[in-house]
């Protein structure tokens, strides 16, 4: 038996710096398969849930017999009329053709099959649907269209997905993927924050009186929106300048290198939180949905390694093509330099010769959200209208008698988001010149389903403007006819 010590355990070998500094760019730059899979499934959920509202009023905003005709359209935005599907006819039957594609390839995109297909025929209805009816869009369809085209340049498809199925006998694929269009989606994402942050420039913002001044903005303001304003000044002040630090540091925290899993993952629910207290105070849609699935594609490996048992097998890392590197840099400078030419100071305009792929691809964008400050034109409609018989109704709310007063809740007038932002534009005079085919659409629509002495002859569209002042002043609602329309008059005049 022998007395010599049993040999010591083999050190594992340090690794090259190279190979821990490669592993590090590749998840500081790039993003995890599983995220972009999440990622998928929440922008195609939230196509449906889009297409499915739009649906429900798809004559009114979508043929020529609705609000605006294809012809009014063109006479009047034909700057930002460029490749729409949904120009083709004005038919609500064809409309409602295009509807069900979009529908078909929102699920496929959902579930992963044949999934860039998928995501580029979702791409290029949503840009023909947004096309058509520009006045019903918000800052959120602006993010959902430039979502979709970044991640025409993703493999969305790689993990969860019948796409990763019907492909088993294949090289699992890595963790995580990098490429120059993981980086443009994150400077994209970043720069919606940052950008209106910049364009924040009222007074308002930098003494804390914005929060409260959003909140009073009646043609939003959710019931909970009623009740924040009970707190006191000093809360609602804190909240001003979180929002708006938020905006400034959320977007820089993704530069940190160290602590990286735990780092990355608060900046995600950071912007989710952001996002779930905006839309609790304001009636804005599915902006916030589309917010925060945006930022799902940014949960790092180490959030789904800790808190979830997916841990799907490795294989090696996917190889973007120089092509798909070279379009997503070129596409992201476009990117960087339009929103640089959104703050006046710096009196700069993207050059002519790239300006029109900025314009086709709807690359524009300009983030001005209660941006320079919050709304301060506020109020509710009143719609008199006299029937052949002579009694006067409010056309506006379904026949109605006609007051004058305040609605409890304001924001509650509107069946949904795009009629309240359709309701908010025709308000503005830059778009008043559209007041005319609003006017003979309601002469139609009420007379198509009332005869004889009900039957509508003219009616005013009245904006009872409430100005939002601070220090939650209340100002006396003043009458503002913007519209009168005579349902048997050929020509009219406003």
């Amino acid at each position: 038996m022998s007395d010599a010590p049993a040999p010591s355990a083999v050190p594992t070998p340090a690794r090259p710096w190279r190979d821990r500094l490669r592993e590090g760019s590749v998840e500081f730059f790039g993003c995890d398969l599983r995220s972009l899979a999440a990622m998928r499934m929440g922008l195609g959920a939230i196509l449906l849930v889009d297409l499915w509202v739009r649906s429900k009023y798809i004559w009114v905003f979508y043929s020529d017999e609705g609000v605006l005709p294809r012809e009014a359209l063109l006479e009047h935005f034909s700057r930002d009329i460029y490749i729409s599907t949904h120009m083709a006819s004005g038919t609500a039957e064809f409309q409602g053709v295009l509807f069900v594609i979009a529908a078909i390839a929102a699920v496929c995109l959902m579930v992963g099959y044949r999934t860039r297909l998928a995501t580029v025929v979702s791409w290029v209805l949503l840009i023909g649907i947004q096309i058509r009816m520009p006045l019903v869009l918000q800052s959120g369809d602006v993010v959902l269209r430039l979502l979709l085209f970044w991640c025409m340049f993703l493999p969305l498809g790689a993990r969860a997905s019948v796409d990763a199925l019907q492909k088993p006998d294949l090289t699992p694929p890595p963790k995580t993927y990098v490429s120059a269009a993981t980086v443009a989606l994150g400077v994209q994402l970043s720069v919606i924050y940052v950008f209106t942050a910049v364009l924040k420039t009222g007074r308002a913002w930098w003494d804390g009186t914005a929060a409260t001044m959003a909140l009073q903005i009646d043609h939003f303001a959710t019931p909970f929106a009623k009740w924040m304003l009970t707190w006191p000044d000093e809360m609602l002040a804190a909240g001003n300048y979180a929002v708006l630090g938020w905006e400034y540091v959320g977007p820089a925290l993704l530069l940190i290198p160290f602590f990286f899993g735990p780092t990355r993952t608060f900046v995600v629910f950071g912007f989710y939180a952001l996002h779930i207290g905006f839309r609790l105070g304001l009636e804005i849609g599915l902006f916030s949905a589309i917010c925060m699935a945006g930022w799902t594609a940014f949960l790092p490996a180490w959030f789904w390694d800790t808190f979830t048992r997916w841990k799907p097998s490795l294989g090696p890392p996917i190889r973007p093509s120089r092509l798909n590197n070279t379009l997503a840099t070129g596409f992201l400078a476009l990117v960087v330099a339009w929103n640089f030419s959104t703050i006046k100071a710096l009196k700069y305009s993207v050059p002519s010769e790239v300006r029109w792929v900025g314009r086709v691809l709807r690359l524009d964008q300009k983030w001005e959200m209660f941006a320079p400050y919050p709304l301060k034109d506020d109020g509710w409609y009143v719609m008199p209208g006299e029937l052949r018989n002579g009694q006067e109704v409010d056309v506006w709310r379904d026949g109605a008698t006609v007051t004058y007063d305040k609605p409890e809740l304001v924001s509650a007038m509107y069946p949904d988001q795009r009629w309240r932002k359709y309701m908010r534009n025709i308000w503005l005079k830059k778009y008043k010149k559209t007041r005319l085919y609003f006017g003979k659409w309601v002469c139609r629509s009420w007379n198509r389903e009332h005869r004889g002495g009900e039957t509508l002859k003219t009616f005013k569209i009245v904006f009872m403007r409430e100005d939002t002042l601070p220090d939650r002043q209340e100002k006396e609602p003043r009458e503002v006819k913007i519209w009168t329309h005579d349902c048997f008059k050929k020509t009219q005049e406003q």
